[in-house]
């Protein structure tokens, strides 16, 4: 019987190439998870500098009369589905003065034609699925025309806080 021209390859030779496959796939797995949890903490952190800088510009432009509040108030923004910065249609908290609405109203983070209706402190949602499910900036008047901040998160921890004062983590 004459042998033909096999072309191809043998049963061995697939199994070797499927086991490379699989343990590259397990070497290069957990950092490209890695790599996709950074960029969605970026995403967090550029979407909490903006509420930052909204509230700060705000604060010193000379053609609002608005004085930035003495007391505590918060915007927090939770993780969720949304394609972009989102007001919620929840409000949570104490009644507060609508000074952050309207910093981020004038910044355009949030629609102009969102009523304000004596509610409660801010709440938006971001996109974003980083590790943390909500994170939280404080703000009040640092008594010399500027904003104060303090920032924390959820699940507890300190690296938003370290990461908005320009700590490295």
């Amino acid at each position: 019987m004459k042998k033909g021209n096999n072309k191809g390859f043998s049963l061995i030779e697939l199994i070797i190439v499927i086991a490379i496959m699989a343990v590259l796939l397990v070497i290069l797995l957990p950092s490209y998870l890695r790599y996709v949890e950074r960029s969605r903490v970026a995403t967090d952190m550029t979407n909490a500098r903006k509420i930052v800088s909204a509230l700060q510009i705000y604060a010193i432009d000379p053609n609002v009369e608005e004085m930035p509040p003495t007391a505590h108030q918060r915007v927090t923004v939770f993780a969720s589905d949304s394609p972009t910065l989102n007001p919620g249609t929840e409000w949570y908290g104490s009644r507060v003065d609508t000074y952050a609405v309207h910093a981020l109203k004038a910044a355009g983070l949030i629609p102009q034609d969102m009523e304000d209706h004596g509610r409660f402190y801010p709440v938006f949602f971001c996109q974003s699925r980083s590790t943390w499910d909500s994170y939280t900036i404080e703000y009040w008047s640092d008594g010399q025309g500027g904003i104060a901040f303090e920032f924390d998160q959820e699940p507890a921890g300190d690296t938003f806080k370290n990461m908005m004062l320009g700590n490295k983590e």
